[in-house]
């Protein structure tokens, strides 16, 4: 069953922790699948914080684990995936995007 079987399958829908299907595939340097999802428009610039923070407006945030908070890009180049690094920026990633730890503080 290939991505075009499922008609309504969206691309960007996020976990509640801000998690895409680009950014799962992105950590776990599944290449073939980036390139799937960003060729069916997946948001190359989807920002996990302010999902997060839509989520969860009242939340007491130190630090989101590994997996979230950071874009396509970012997950790329930090866990050391040239190709998919260059699939983001070919596709629109934003290439000034900087991490920040972000305390919330109620």
């Amino acid at each position: 069953m290939g991505i075009n079987a499922c008609t309504d399958a969206r691309v960007d829908e996020a976990d509640r922790w801000g998690v895409t299907p680009l950014i799962a595939a992105t950590f776990a340097g599944h290449t073939r699948l980036v390139n799937i999802f960003l060729r069916h428009n997946a948001d190359v610039n989807f920002d996990p914080v302010s999902h997060v923070m839509e989520v969860f407006p009242n939340a007491d945030l130190t630090l989101l684990s590994q997996q979230q908070g950071r874009p396509c890009l970012w997950t790329a180049a930090w866990r050391g995936y040239p190709e998919i690094s260059m699939s983001a920026i070919e596709n629109g990633a934003n290439v000034n995007y900087r991490y920040i730890i972000l305390l919330f503080l109620h």
